[in-house]
């Protein structure tokens, strides 16, 4: 294969020994059914491509799957023989297996049973839980990375963007897998713990007993807002007839906080198989949509959930006990969970470090027009921006050097992305997400300014507004045209920083980036993450169209410090009572 030439050879011919008899196909590398003449037995090669081997971070990522790859011996996970390099290309040479992927059994209808489903199920979760105990987070857990053969035996593919847990490789801020499957965390660029692989084991549990996924969402920014902010809906697995323990394993793998979630496989592994010997469902197996995933292949031998009968258990007056103990909790806890929900919040809380005003859960319609609809918990959020007396405060009792000679009622500004983040955990709040902070500034309505559904030059501090040099005004300016909740100055004045990563400058677009952070040391490297800042500032230009300043946003690297950038802090209503008050 010629070195010069990412081009693919005229079959068959050899990578090192093995002959290359069929292309499978592959996206950044390309793959080939081959044959081992030393081994005598078929194997697949997946090769990196030129123009992606001459690129260091691709090359180092397929270095590291080739070596997560070789450290992994277990039944349900897919073996690696061989590792090289010819012309330049690296390549793995991995076992052939017959069969296809689980999204292609999907594809054609769905498996035959529940039981089938859940005996692949649990050999997924037994194979993510062997590469956690081997600190490799696999992170791209989906119905394509998982192989079904004719006897039902699963294996878990792809290394791809796999990680060990002492990996740098992939920084805090980059996002990598595929987005209907990624968790919470995974989706705001978080640094990538085992709690994703629960998560995507969920999405993917669910999607294999419905034919559905969690989430009705059309649209990469409708499936990240649901992600973040709605509960997955499980109608589809009652209308399916799932026994109710599997739903409960569903919506604990899907929770939102990942400390919510199952801490490791185990318990995972350990509940399914109690569901398959029949001791935890209760019920006999619906049928998912039946079409034979494998054409006149032998059904897999596992234990089917077979009824009970009363007349053949011993225990029944037990279970008859525990299950009215069961209705009696669930009911105390409906409860708990009803007064929780309908407990009055007090609508605005005074701290040293700001004031804050209650933007009560519910609907928020979000995006241009209105046309994302999610629903966000109840939370507070800064009145105002956070000022320069209370960036003092926070320096005198952090030790950091003071700002003396600012205007203590001005916002302050020159924070990084990290500065604003240590505020916040100072005064036991956090940085709003972009959704909490486009539904504080417009309202569950989605209004389309703060103040109401028409621009007024003298409800903002905008340059575009005044038609005179811009400046900062104080936090509590513009008293008179609040948001709906009573925040001010949510548009003009500075821009905020949110908690949510932006999307990175495309590379084309990076020396122009890294020309106007030349002051950043060490320079801008592609590679670090950007975040969103909203709301617009004093020096927006005159022309601009300031209706995208609510929904809208610009992006800035988390290391950058501007001269009309700072912030204001958010909390979550649930921990308001316990929030010091100086």
């Amino acid at each position: 294969m010629d070195a010069a030439v990412d081009a693919t050879p005229e079959l068959p011919f050899n990578i090192g020994k093995y002959e290359c008899r069929k292309n499978l196909g592959g996206n950044m590398a390309d793959v080939f059914l081959a044959w081992d003449p030393v081994a005598s037995r078929p194997v697949v090669i997946k090769i990196l491509r030129l123009i992606d081997a001459q690129k260091e971070s691709i090359h180092r990522r397929f270095i590291l799957e080739a070596q997560l790859a070789c450290r992994c011996a277990h039944p349900n996970v897919i073996t690696t023989y061989d590792v090289g390099e010819h012309n330049g290309r690296p390549y793995i040479v991995m076992e052939w297996l017959g069969g296809e992927s689980l999204r292609a059994i999907m594809n054609r209808g769905g498996l035959t049973s529940q039981s089938h489903a859940l005996g692949v199920a649990l050999q997924i979760a037994a194979a993510l839980g062997y590469l956690h105990q081997r600190g490799i987070i696999h992170r791209d857990v989906k119905p394509a990375n998982v192989h079904v053969d004719r006897e039902w035996h699963a294996k878990l593919l792809d290394f791809g963007v796999a990680r060990r847990d002492d990996s740098d490789l992939t920084m805090a801020g980059q996002i990598v897998g595929t987005l209907s499957y990624m968790g919470p965390e995974q989706v705001q660029g978080e640094k990538p713990t085992a709690a994703l692989d629960v998560y995507s084991f969920g999405v993917l549990l669910f999607e294999m007993l419905t034919l559905r996924l969690p989430y009705a969402a059309e649209t990469h920014q409708e499936i990240a807002a649901a992600i973040l902010y709605s509960p997955p809906d499980l109608t589809p697995l009652r209308e399916a007839q799932v026994p109710e323990p599997v739903i409960a394993l569903v919506e604990r793998c899907l929770a939102k906080k990942k400390e919510d979630r199952y801490p490791a496989f185990q318990p995972i592994v350990d509940t399914l198989k109690a569901i398959l010997a029949g001791d935890g469902a209760g019920t006999s197996a619906a049928s998912v949509p039946a079409s034979s995933p494998l054409e006149q292949s032998p059904t897999m031998e596992l234990p089917r959930v077979v009824p009970r009968s009363p007349h053949t258990s011993p225990a029944i007056g037990w279970k008859l006990a525990g299950t009215l103990v069961a209705i009696i909790l669930l009911l105390g806890a409906a409860a708990w969970w009803w007064l929780a929900q309908h407990r009055r919040l007090p609508e605005t809380i005074h701290l040293a470090s700001g004031d804050m005003v209650l933007v009560p859960g519910g609907e928020a319609k979000l995006g241009e027009s209105g046309k994302v609809i999610i629903r966000i918990p109840a939370f507070y959020i800064d009145r105002t921006e956070v000022s320069n007396a209370a960036w003092d405060l926070f320096c005198q009792q952090t030790h950091r050097p003071q700002r003396s000679s600012s205007d203590s009622r001005l916002p302050v500004v020159n924070v990084a992305f990290s500065d604003a983040r240590a505020f916040a955990t100072w005064a036991h709040k956090r940085l709003p997400t972009a959704g909490e902070w486009e539904k504080a500034a417009r309202g569950s309505k989605g209004q389309a300014f703060p103040w109401g559904g028409a621009f007024n030059s003298n409800a903002a501090n905008l340059l575009a507004a005044a038609g005179q040099p811009g400046h900062l005004d104080n936090v509590d300016s513009h008293a008179a045209f609040p948001s709906p909740y009573g925040a001010l100055n949510m548009v003009g004045n500075v821009w905020e920083w949110v908690d949510a990563l932006a999307p990175a400058p495309k590379e084309s677009e990076f020396a122009a980036n890294a020309q106007y952070f030349r002051d950043l040391n060490p320079p801008l490297s592609r590679t670090e993450p950007w975040y969103e800042i909203r709301g617009g500032s004093y020096a927006i230009l005159p022309g601009s169209d300031p209706a995208k300043l609510v929904w809208d946003f610009a992006a800035l690297p988390a290391r950058a410090r501007q001269n009309d950038v700072g912030f204001r802090c958010a909390l979550d209503a649930g921990q308001a009572a316990s929030i010091p008050k100086n």
